[in-house]
C-alpha cells in the first residue's frame, strides 16, 4: 500500500495533464461532508461500552489560481455525541463547533473523469460540550496537515471526491468553570479513519475552453 501511494505522489508531481476541470480561472462550489463511529469495549471492572459519533457538514468555495492549484477556504458545522455505559450507569455528552477551514490542492486529472488531488490544509473549530448535570465545557482546536483524495467527474460540470491518506498536527485547548485550562497536542498519520466526501459544482472562465 505505500509503494502505491508513493507511486500515486511522483506520478501527481511529474505529470502535466490539464484538463478544463482545473484550468486557470476554474472555479467550485462544494459541500463536504464527514461522518464516523466507534465503539470501544472494557471488560474491567466495571464493564463499560462507550459509542462515539461524529458528523460535519462544510459549504465551501474553491479558485483555480493557476492551472491545476486550486485555492479552498469553507465555514462548517460539526456535531459529535458520545454515550458511555459504566455497568448500567449511562453518562451522555454533545458538541456543537464552528469550523473555518482553508486548503491549498494541487491536481492530477487522469482522464477525462478521473484525478487525485492533495495539498496542505489547516483549520480552527471553537466548540462547546454541553453536560447535563454540569457546567458547559469550551475548548477550541487547531490542526494543520496534508491529505490525499481522489476525485471523479459524474458529469463536465459535476463531480464528487472522497479522501484516501491524511496528516496531521492537532493543538486542543480546553477551559471549563472553576478547573484549570487543559492543552494537549497529537500528530496522526495514515489511511483516513472518517467517511469524508466532496461535491462540487464546476464553472468560471477556465471551464469549457
Amino acid at each position: 500500500m505505500r509503494i502505491l501511494y508513493v507511486c500515486l505522489l511522483l506520478i501527481f508531481a511529474g505529470t502535466e495533464v490539464i484538463l478544463a476541470q482545473t484550468e486557470k480561472g476554474t472555479q467550485y462550489l462544494g459541500l463536504e461532508s464527514a461522518a464516523s463511529a466507534k465503539t470501544t469495549k472494557s471488560t474491567d471492572a466495571p464493564n463499560m461500552t462507550r459509542r462515539e459519533l461524529y458528523y460535519s457538514i462544510t459549504p465551501a468555495y474553491s479558485y483555480f489560481f493557476a492551472d491545476q492549484w486550486e485555492l479552498k477556504g469553507g465555514l462548517g458545522l460539526a456535531v459529535s455525541s458520545d454515550r458511555t455505559n459504566r455497568a448500567g450507569n449511562i453518562s451522555k455528552t454533545s458538541t456543537y463547533a464552528l469550523v473555518p477551514s482553508i486548503a491549498l490542492r494541487r491536481h492530477l486529472m487522469l482522464s477525462t473523469k478521473l484525478g487525485i488531488a492533495g495539498g496542505p490544509y489547516a483549520f480552527y473549530a471553537f466548540n462547546k460540550t454541553n453536560y447535563p448535570s454540569e457546567e458547559n465545557m469550551e475548548y477550541k482546536q487547531y490542526d494543520i496537515g496534508a491529505d490525499l483524495h481522489i476525485e471523479y467527474f459524474l458529469m463536465q460540470r459535476f463531480g464528487i471526491s472522497a479522501r484516501l491518506f491524511g496528516l496531521s498536527y492537532s493543538k486542543v485547548n480546553l477551559d471549563q468553570k472553576d478547573y484549570p485550562e487543559f492543552k494537549s497536542s497529537s500528530f496522526s498519520a495514515g489511511l483516513s479513519n472518517q467517511l469524508s466526501l466532496r461535491f462540487f459544482y464546476v464553472f468560471g472562465k477556465g471551464f469549457g475552453k
